[in-house]
């Protein structure tokens, strides 16, 4: 009985332990945060995730309410993080962020959320 007991206890230690490898890369915070009114354009947009991306393969868009992308050029990526300026840029209006990145362990992962600039 104590060796069944042992071994389910590897099985489940394994079972966690391939949860955590096989885990995707996440949005930790973005900035401007997502459903957020903001009185001005921001000055940038900065992604936040849980684990380094690759700069060569990740990118974001800014679509704004009438479904027009905005020519905003390539984040910058550093590590965990994607930035790009805009310099005071967008007028009033809702605002969609897309994006897409893929993490260091060759995954793709991709999200998007909204906020408002409110003028």
């Amino acid at each position: 009985m104590r060796y069944v007991t042992t071994a389910a206890a590897l099985a489940l230690c394994a079972a966690f332990t391939a949860s955590a490898v096989s885990a995707h890369t996440t949005l930790v915070t973005s900035i401007p945060k997502e459903g957020e009114t903001l009185n001005a354009s921001p000055l940038e947009i900065r992604l936040t995730f849980s684990e380094p991306i690759e700069p060569l393969l990740s990118a974001m868009e800014v679509v704004g309410a009438k479904g027009e992308g905005l020519d905003i050029g390539k984040p910058m990526v550093q590590g965990a993080e994607m930035a790009i300026p805009l310099e005071g840029l967008l007028d009033a209006g809702i605002y969609k962020v897309n994006w897409h990145l893929v993490s260091m362990d060759g995954h793709r992962v991709e999200g998007a959320f909204a906020f408002e600039v409110a003028r």
